[in-house]
């Protein structure tokens, strides 16, 4: 795992526009994307972070199927 692939909230914010509020409230919910606890740290990997996206996509009529 490189460091690229370990995200900061201000990170996913960033790369992903997921609002820092949001994620908050989400971790205090036990609700989100999986994120890693390391004592007072919170670190988000990237790949858990496309997962949780690409979990919650919602097919429309509009995309031709």
């Amino acid at each position: 795992m490189s460091k690229k692939d370990v995200l900061n909230e201000k990170e996913v914010f960033a790369d992903y526009d997921l609002g820092i509020p949001w994620l908050r409230k989400q971790r205090r919910l036990r609700r989100g994307p999986i994120f890693l606890r390391i004592g007072r740290m919170i670190k988000y990997r990237r790949e858990d972070i496309e997962s949780y996206l690409i979990d919650h996509m919602v097919n429309t009529s509009d995309n031709g199927e």
